[in-house]
């Protein structure tokens, strides 16, 4: 079980580049990616996301990608050899016709305009792409790590909830017997405390008392309630994706105490059922950060 909550950052560099790679998960209905990263590789925003989507199935994640490039390879000086050749033939061919002597230097004609010329280093952006690749890789594994352990303990403590709710159940199922018969013997007892004493028909009573049980009769709610808890504890110990799961079995749960909750007249039986609706409250809060 993972939660939906969690962190991991990586790093990767070569000679020219060194990227930087943060992000942080919460928990979402559904996968969505928020990345933010340098405007001149926008364009593996797609491979970003498909590396995350492979790997994540739900929550929403922030991504930042920072990328530092050495100053050396930053810049490349661009020489025009031919027009270089170009300055000094001319500048040899007025020297010769000014009957004067050619003195000129490597700098001066590399002063001349257009000669050189300092243009930004194109990006390598198949490099770029590799250490991106592992620099989010080793910030995946970090989140997934951190959401494992995170989910470790929602899984622990939803077993202890599901435990406490199983006693609760049983002690429903204890009492449920109990509410015909003290139905019966108050029934009666009323019966012959307004009929002063007059003879009372066995029959009718264990009509009333037929009509009370079934309207009354929660077995099969109990029964689906037992059937939903080992469910949910088979659930929590499966490795895919189990969250949305969860919440479908306990919205199941929750109609069934509810119309336990309705049916039963019993007090004992009502305050047990407060308690297992708040124990489903607290477990519905932990499976909203379930992946």
């Amino acid at each position: 079980m993972r939660s939906m909550t969690g962190f991991g950052q990586g790093e990767a560099e070569n000679e020219r580049y060194k990227i930087t790679v943060e992000m942080k998960s919460v928990n979402h209905r559904f996968l969505e990616i928020n990345a933010r990263m340098p405007r001149q590789i926008l364009s593996l925003e797609e491979n970003v996301k498909k590396m995350i989507q492979s790997r994540l199935a739900r929550g929403r994640i922030d991504l930042f990608i920072n990328l530092e490039e050495n100053s050396d390879e930053k810049t490349l000086i661009k020489v025009d050899k031919t027009l270089a050749m170009a300055y000094y033939k001319s500048l040899e061919s007025l020297a010769e016709a000014c009957g004067l002597a050619t003195d000129m230097n490597l700098q001066q004609i590399a002063s001349f305009p257009g000669v050189l010329t300092v243009e930004k280093n194109p990006d390598d952006l198949d490099s770029i792409l590799l250490l991106l690749q592992e620099a989010l890789r080793q910030a995946l594994d970090r989140l997934i790590a951190m959401r494992e352990a995170e989910g470790a303990k929602l899984s622990a403590d939803i077993a202890l909830k599901c435990q406490e709710i199983k006693k609760a159940v049983d002690k429903i199922n204890e009492v449920c017997p109990k509410v015909v018969e003290d139905y019966r013997q108050k029934l009666t007892e009323r019966i012959n405390d307004l009929s002063d004493n007059l003879e009372i028909d066995p029959a009718r009573i264990a009509m009333e008392v037929a009509i009370f049980a079934e309207r009354s009769a929660i077995d099969e709610e109990i029964t689906r309630l037992y059937s939903h808890l080992a469910q949910m504890a088979q659930s929590c110990m499966a490795s895919e994706v189990i969250g949305r799961k969860l919440d479908f079995i306990l919205q199941e749960m929750n109609r069934e105490i509810n119309t336990i909750g309705s049916k039963a007249t019993a007090l004992a039986i009502h305050d047990v059922v407060i308690e297992v609706k708040s124990l489903l409250e607290k477990i519905r809060e932990q499976i909203q950060n379930i992946e």
